[in-house]
């Protein structure tokens, strides 16, 4: 079993938004920026932004190899099953095998991977 886990504040993720606008599309996948522009509340994208920034950190942090580091983030996607879980997709591979929560405060976001071996 691998764990990784990050946390990151979300004031954080504003900031480097407004310095580096195509921020968004270095980290999200195509399918987490449909999802990320749909919210209409500035801090509910924030959050989301944030939320899967931490889940793809803890992910490489679980890896823990340097081919992982090397990964871009944007082909890295967290996505909702019906049930709400999150799940990890790399490129068209999915892992059924890890493990992803994300949590949320006002202030930051953390995610913690498991990778079942």
């Amino acid at each position: 079993m691998r764990l990784g886990t990050d946390i990151i504040e979300i004031d954080r993720i504003q900031h480097v938004l407004a310095k580096h606008p195509h921020f968004v599309e270095r980290i999200l996948s195509v399918e987490e920026q449909t999802q990320f522009f749909s919210y209409q509340h500035p801090g509910r994208r924030l959050a989301y932004l944030a939320g899967r920034f931490a889940a793809k950190e803890a992910f490489i942090k679980a890896l823990a190899s340097a081919e992982a580091k090397r990964i871009p983030f944007h082909s890295l996607s967290v996505i909702n099953t019906a049930d709400g879980e999150p799940r990890m997709i790399a490129g068209p591979v999915l892992y059924p095998e890890v493990v992803v929560s994300i949590s949320h405060s006002r202030d930051y976001a953390m995610a913690t991977v498991i990778i079942e071996e």
